[in-house]
């Protein structure tokens, strides 16, 4: 977790958390995924805020030594980030907004993971906190932090994106002291505002794109491998 994610109204999001209609690819995106680019609002120091587009993931350490130079690093724990030394200048010096308005969990049944789509209730948009990095590639990187699960997302994972609301992004993008800001992180969204359906299994492969991925499609029967 987190796997997968939207930003399927960009000029709404970038607008909602950026504070104009600027933009860098204002496409559509409903299934982006790893290894992808993406935009983010980046702050090199506080209150100079700018849009990129980056790649998602950074280069697993182990990946070239065992010739999988595919394999990325997307999501850190925001329990541990400040205590990982590769990741410790990103917090300090390089943070970032993820633009989103939703993200996918799959759950486990017996024959098959059924795909469901976390937003908030009227697709009001939002944005994951996460860090940046840049390669030796000069190819500009980020990742997204993940945090406990609430309620409503444990069901399926135990992990879910930080999701920051605007006095959070204040915060994490005006280089807030990482240790007061980070505890605030370390408690998830409430799972109120969140909702949750099934959606089509179209979303299952990454090349795939398009309004089909967030379709809505009947909730399954209960066939978890716990029933």
């Amino acid at each position: 977790m987190c796997g997968r994610y939207t930003v399927t109204q960009p000029k709404n999001v970038i607008r909602e958390l950026h504070g104009g209609a600027e933009s860098i690819d204002c496409s559509s995106r409903f299934n982006v995924a790893p290894g992808q680019t993406a935009p983010v609002i980046r702050a090199d120091k506080p209150n100079n805020l700018k849009l990129a587009s980056m790649s998602w993931g950074f280069p697993a350490p182990w990946a070239h030594a065992k010739g999988r130079l595919r394999e990325r690093i997307i999501n850190v724990r925001v329990e541990t980030v400040e205590k990982k030394e590769r990741f410790k200048e990103c917090l300090e010096s390089r943070r970032c907004v993820v633009l989103a308005d939703g993200f996918y969990e799959w759950r486990r049944m017996q024959q098959r993971k059924q795909p469901y789509l976390f937003r908030l209730e009227n697709g009001v948009p939002f944005g994951f906190a996460g860090i940046l990095e840049c390669a030796d590639d000069d190819v500009q990187r980020f990742m997204i932090l993940t945090t406990v699960a609430n309620e409503l997302v444990g069901e399926f994972h135990h992990r879910m994106p930080v999701i920051l609301n605007e006095r959070a992004r204040k915060e994490w993008l005006g280089y807030t002291s990482s240790d007061n800001v980070l505890r605030g992180m370390s408690e998830p969204c409430t799972a109120t505002p969140l909702e949750r359906f099934p959606v089509g299994n179209y979303v299952n492969s990454p090349s795939n794109e398009g309004a089909g991925c967030i379709e809505r499609v009947m909730d399954p029967d209960v066939d978890t491998l716990f029933s």
